[in-house]
């Protein structure tokens, strides 16, 4: 399946999956070498004490992030490694197996009564906090250029706060992120989100922007996402933001010719690719690396 992982395993990166926690779910023993991850690691992999267990058996970022530093101390130098990790530590629900865990009393005496929630949520992620500035410290120590992305899939199910994290009704699937580089970053891409009025992008592009940091050439897959982009610069499931009406939209509302092609070519491009078994010229020219002038 083309993704990230399978465009930078085919340009000599090695390509690692990290989750500190059962191998069961979401199929991932099964995913990871399909989007193409050489190797993956899940919490019996990991090393570890049990006060790096909090709650319902998740490891503190702090030690997943540690891991990951072991993982990129061992790699041969000079080796361009892709690590994929995800975290658990902020993971929900947020009362239940309170165990090798005490919440700091940030609240109290909240009308819904979900002060344990809220206060297990918040201790949660001032440790992340904390667990970030270590990596961030540790790569600022390393030779070699490192790019890290850090995001959140959701806001936490915590109906005390429900969506207060983003503008407007039905919006718990918007979550802050940072990307950040221990070198200078490129500054066409620094102009970009300084200058971006939006203010908002989906999961779909951040491999585009991820790239552009690291200096890597994107791939003709890529350079065609990046092409709608300039459409449709934000678009999922729940909707999609038309950059000529400048104006959000449900999928199933493309009223603007320009909004209606892009949208299209992102359909075929996902049938041809998801979908269609055959090996197509439009595969294996989505598949080549692309120069920027080309």
């Amino acid at each position: 399946m083309y993704s990230l992982p399978w465009a930078l395993k085919n340009m000599g990166y090695t390509t690692l999956a990290m989750h500190p926690y059962y191998s069961n779910g979401w199929k991932r023993t099964k995913v990871y070498p399909y989007i193409g991850f050489d190797r993956y690691m899940f919490i019996d992999d990991f090393k570890y004490e049990q006060k790096d267990i909090q709650r319902d058996n998740y490891m503190t970022d702090s030690q997943a992030y540690k891991n990951l530093m072991m993982q990129l101390d061992a790699k041969p130098k000079g080796q361009k490694s892709f690590s994929f990790l995800v975290t658990v530590q902020n993971h929900g629900g947020y009362t239940e197996n309170l165990t090798n865990f005490t919440p700091k009393p940030y609240v109290k005496n909240l009308v819904t009564g979900m002060d344990t929630q809220v206060n297990t949520f918040l201790t949660c992620l001032n440790q992340s906090d904390k667990a970030l500035e270590e990596l961030i410290e540790y790569l600022k120590t390393k030779d070699e250029k490192y790019t890290l992305l850090i995001y959140g899939d959701h806001q936490p199910n915590i109906t005390s706060f429900p969506n207060n994290f983003g503008i407007g009704k039905k919006t718990s699937w918007i979550t802050p992120y940072i990307i950040w580089t221990n070198y200078e970053m490129d500054s066409e891409l620094v102009e970009k989100y300084s200058n971006d009025d939006l203010g908002v992008t989906s999961v779909n592009y951040l491999a585009l922007d991820l790239m552009k940091a690291a200096g890597i050439k994107a791939p003709g897959y890529f350079q065609v996402i990046d092409g709608i982009r300039s459409e449709i610069p934000q678009i999922n499931a729940a909707g999609y933001y038309s950059a000529s009406q400048k104006k959000f939209f449900a999928v199933e509302e493309v009223n603007d010719p320009k909004d209606q092609k892009a949208i299209q070519l992102y359909r075929y491009i996902q049938y041809n690719v998801a979908v269609d078994k055959k090996d197509s010229e439009f595969r294996r020219a989505a598949g080549a690396v692309v120069k920027k002038n080309d």
